[in-house]
């Protein structure tokens, strides 16, 4: 459809095969909806050009699903799907970001970052013997590397064939798709998984997933191994870790103590309790130096006044 018109009744036409749509043919808006006849909730709103002379869709669906797992916004972001993940690119500069999560439920959860390490080769199969036709695997992923993202995959054809199509599942359920473009016969493709439009997937450790390569325009012929029912398959990944982000309020706690006194005899040495952590710090003022005393002390210690080893500060010995 051309966004620089008004829609026309080949516009209409052109969607009519796939949803029910109104056109009134005489103003710039439609409403294409599946299984109904008249405009409802639930269904999606176009207007080829909005009040600002720009096309724009307006979905007012509970659930919107995209095929290729990928939303640009603009010009300047991608939102994708990465698997066990949702990645943002910025297409200006060619930048990932991840954001950090929090677990949903009831009770404080810990924050999390995804930590990548260096890249290393899992070979899941390495057998070219046999010839397998639009083969279905599964991949287990194991405690080494764990956790990991996925930026290049190997695997090569027998034949030539285009639009090669990835597909993973997860309990049945379609969770990451790539393109793998062209399969040269007998030479090995290398798959960067980083150049758009594909979009590096994250996978978790203990997982298994289940693998289909296929093509629209025929069979795809991979060499590998009939006895283990796997193509020759290897991957290049990054493997990652989850590691918990404390907020402001759980460093000032661990920095500030929560009681402060001072040296009953040497003013310039100040005592500091951390209720949170049990720690007690010892502090020459005059030198700036911090020694401390870890407490045996049930956590959180519930007050100064009932904490044995606090009382006993000047006696303590501090490493």
């Amino acid at each position: 459809m051309n966004r620089d018109t008004q829609a026309t009744a080949e516009d209409f036409n052109s969607i009519k095969s796939s949803v029910n749509a109104i056109y009134d043919g005489t103003v710039e808006n439609f409403y294409a909806f599946r299984g109904a006849t008249e405009f409802v909730p639930g269904t999606l709103f176009y207007s080829v050009l909005n009040s600002r002379n720009e096309s724009s869709v307006e979905f007012y669906a509970p659930t919107i699903t995209s095929d290729t797992g990928t939303f640009n916004l603009g010009g300047a972001t991608a939102i994708s799907n990465s698997g066990e993940n949702v990645t943002f690119l910025s297409l200006v500069n060619d930048e990932r970001y991840n954001p950090v999560w929090i677990q949903q439920g009831q009770g404080n959860k810990p924050f999390a970052r995804l930590t990548l390490s260096d890249p290393i080769l899992i070979e899941y199969e390495t057998s070219k013997a046999d010839i397998l036709v639009n083969p279905v695997f599964s991949v287990t992923i194991s405690d080494t590397p764990g956790d990991h993202r996925t930026i290049a995959y190997h695997l090569e054809s027998d034949t030539t064939i285009t639009n090669v199509k990835f597909s993973a599942k997860k309990n049945n359920i379609e969770f990451f798709t790539a393109d793998f473009g062209t399969l040269t016969a007998n030479v090995e493709r290398v798959v960067d998984m980083t150049i758009e439009p594909n979009v590096p997937p994250d996978v978790f450790e203990g997982e298994v997933y289940e693998i289909s390569i296929t093509s629209p325009n025929g069979d795809v012929k991979l060499k590998g191994s009939a006895v283990n029912a796997a193509p020759y398959f290897k991957a290049n990944v990054l493997p990652f870790e989850d590691e918990e982000v404390a907020l402001k309020s759980e460093l000032d706690a661990l920095t500030n103590p929560t009681w402060v006194e001072a040296d009953s005899v040497d003013p310039d040495i100040v005592y500091g309790g951390y209720k949170s952590t049990g720690t007690i710090r010892k502090r020459v003022v005059s030198l700036g130096n911090d020694t401390y005393f870890q407490s045996s002390a049930a956590l959180p210690i519930p007050s100064a006044a009932s904490w044995a080893d606090w009382q006993n500060r000047e006696a303590l010995i501090y490493t």
